[in-house]
């Protein structure tokens, strides 16, 4: 079985956090124009959503177990920020 090396864990790390650091930038640039900054809670929320597949994708592990974790960190994801995005809509 192949196994990551410190290296490629420190890849993949850097990878997420690119990731995550573009995609908040880009919502806190809209959430400053529009003068709304809870939409970077719904972001934060989601980010679970978007970075745990590209970690199971890329990362090393059972596959069975990275879907399991992957689709329970997607789903809880996916409540909470559909539960902060309904609540900064209506404000």
């Amino acid at each position: 079985m192949f196994r990551l090396s410190r290296l490629a864990e420190a890849d993949l790390l850097s990878i997420g956090a690119g990731v995550a650091i573009v995609g908040f930038a880009i919502v806190w640039l809209i959430s400053v124009r529009l003068h709304n900054y809870g939409f970077l809670d719904v972001v934060w929320s989601l980010s679970v959503a978007v970075l745990a597949p590209i970690y199971a994708l890329l990362g090393d592990g059972a596959s069975e177990r990275k879907f399991a974790f992957t689709a329970i960190g997607a789903v809880w994801s996916l409540r909470l920020g559909l539960y902060v995005l309904i609540r900064v809509l209506r404000l």
